[in-house]
């Protein structure tokens, strides 16, 4: 595993959680305008090619802050759109949903991360009326697992064994939906750049 990319794993995982769970409010979205993403871009770099998503995601920060909708507005409507409602063009970030011919809620992924986090002592970073196998959820757990291991053994075999049977599936979803912004289709390529970079 990169040597400088085992400094910032656990705050790349962080990022990708945050920004999938809940939609950024207008402090988050300043702080972007500014740069404060840069340095999550910089090690990605190191180990994915992302530097055309790094050219999109300032692109697409400069679109919404010139729109007319105040508040974020139209991001925020993007978010429930593909995260929240779930519809033929939605892209909800359970693996359960992904899993099967007929993925239905409270799957096998739900239940291994329900385990998964009750051994870690986790049990409690569920927040309420979330599926365990949220995406969120499983970044964070990702990213303790690279903080725990720096060979990335172990968290690459997470990766192939909950993430690779069902994300392509998801990206593909989020990129085929009719968003008003890529905000959200960019960071989910990015995530699934980085995902892909992981597998052993």
């Amino acid at each position: 595993m990169n040597d400088v990319l085992e400094i910032g794993h656990r705050q790349i995982c962080h990022w990708f959680a945050g920004l999938l769970v809940r939609e950024i409010n207008q402090t988050q979205f300043d702080a972007y305008l500014s740069g404060a993403a840069d340095p999550l871009f910089e090690q990605l770099q190191t180990l994915c090619d992302v530097s055309a998503e790094r050219v999109s995601f300032s692109g697409t920060l400069l679109e919404v802050k010139g729109e007319a909708t105040p508040q974020l507005r139209s991001l925020a409507a993007d978010f429930a759109a593909l995260f929240l409602l779930d519809g033929p063009t939605s892209a909800l970030p359970y693996a359960s949903l992904y899993i099967g011919e007929n993925g239905t809620m409270f799957g096998a992924p739900h239940q291994d991360m329900i385990a998964r986090l009750a051994d870690a002592g986790l049990s409690q970073a569920l927040e309420a009326n979330e599926p365990a196998d949220h995406i969120a959820f499983m970044l964070d757990y990702l990213g303790r697992l690279l903080e725990a291991d720096p060979s990335g053994q172990v968290a690459g075999n997470f990766v192939n064994d909950s993430f690779a049977p069902w994300i392509d599936s998801f990206e593909a979803r989020v990129i085929a939906a009719k968003t008003e912004f890529q905000f959200y289709p960019v960071i989910v390529r990015v995530l699934c750049r980085y995902l892909r970079a992981l597998k052993r």
